[in-house]
């Protein structure tokens, strides 16, 4: 298993280094998302699932058809689960793609093994 660990932007950008995603010619399952809320505000988040061989990341929120949490409000202090049971699988050419309503407000930790 292994760890990854990012502040979520709050303004979109396509710098791949800001979401997480394999590097070519590697798969990673996906055993659990944390998003922390380390304010002491509520945050709204969006997750989205990408397919990066059909979706150009950029200072636009992608398709809605990859969305994977909409609107998520997480209280002051909290931390939401998302424990995605039968993992979530991502080739070379997946990402996963965050936005918060606030910046330097919420961490994803990804908990993952290489396949």
């Amino acid at each position: 298993m292994a760890i990854f660990a990012k502040t979520v932007p709050n303004t979109h950008t396509a710098a791949p280094a800001d979401y997480f995603g394999p590097p070519t010619g590697a798969t990673y399952a996906i055993t659990t998302l944390f998003f922390c809320n380390t304010t002491t505000s509520d945050v709204i988040i969006d997750v989205w699932i990408l397919d990066t061989s059909s979706v150009t990341i950029g200072s636009t929120a992608p398709p809605d058809q990859y969305k994977y949490l909409h609107q998520l409000i997480i209280p002051p202090g909290d931390t939401f689960t998302g424990d995605t049971g039968a993992k979530l699988i991502l080739d070379e050419n997946s990402m996963v793609y965050w936005l918060s309503d606030t910046p330097s407000a919420v961490n994803a930790i990804i908990s993952y093994m290489e396949l």
